[in-house]
């Protein structure tokens, strides 16, 4: 975890960011609108959820978000080539036989975000294999 966390803080740039809200797996149900804030962070969130559940945690963030307001989501990608990351697949069956979620392409988070109104800004890949994917409301 210490691995993940120097590899994120050395990614992320914060320094223009007031209030950030961090999205949980317990707190990242579809019902719950979370506060105003200016940056988002779901951190593992999505994978753990179908596209159906991911896109209605997506779409409360955004309705919550003020003009402004960035969201950044941390997770481990999917290679377009399976193979090109044997950790990736592990990941993903993993995700898919404990929580019906799973580990998602590049396109395929695009096409997620943009179901629910962001537009993808920049991804970041870190030392640890994950990836900081930021979007911004469309």
């Amino acid at each position: 975890m210490q691995v993940e966390i120097a590899a994120i803080l050395a990614s992320l740039d914060v320094s223009e960011t007031g209030r950030v809200v961090e999205i949980d797996g317990a707190d990242a149900f579809p019902a719950a609108r979370p506060p105003e804030a200016d940056l988002y962070l779901l951190n593992s969130v999505l994978q753990s959820c179908d596209d159906e559940a991911a896109r209605a945690i997506l779409k409360q963030c955004r309705t919550a978000m003020p003009d402004g307001a960035r969201l950044v989501i941390i997770e481990r990608l999917m290679p377009e080539r399976a193979m090109d990351d044997p950790a990736a697949i592990m990941l993903d069956l993993h995700l898919m036989t404990i929580y019906g979620g799973r580990a998602r392409t590049k396109a395929e988070m695009k096409a997620l975000l943009a179901d629910a109104g962001f537009a993808s800004s920049k991804k970041t890949p870190t030392h640890s294999g994950l990836s900081i994917i930021e979007a911004v409301p469309t």
